[in-house]
């Protein structure tokens, strides 16, 4: 049987992590903190909010199809674009940073 993984939009953002994170104790405990780029910055300078609006509406799409959504968290900064993304299952974790 074969499985198809599924990749996220590359098209539309890249993303550029900082720092990956292990909290005891706590009900989120693996965090990401990560830089979501639209690729449409990166090849124009002068990029258009609704581009920068569309990257980050299609990242957290792309957060919600994979993950479930009580064993995850983002919160992104609007001006930064800096996620920081909490999972529950260390397994989940890994999967975003092998995929990204």
């Amino acid at each position: 049987m074969k499985i198809q993984q599924q990749r996220c939009d590359m098209k539309t953002y890249k993303i550029d992590i900082a720092k990956t994170k292990t909290n005891t104790g706590v009900g989120l405990p693996y965090s990401i903190v990560a830089q979501v780029v639209p690729v449409e910055e990166t090849n124009n300078a002068k990029s258009s909010l609704f581009a920068n609006n569309d990257a980050m509406r299609k990242f957290r799409k792309d957060l919600v199809q994979r993950y479930s959504q009580k064993d995850i968290s983002c919160h992104i900064d609007n001006y930064t674009r800096i996620a920081t993304i909490n999972f529950r299952n260390e397994e989940d974790c890994a999967d975003f940073l092998m995929r990204n």
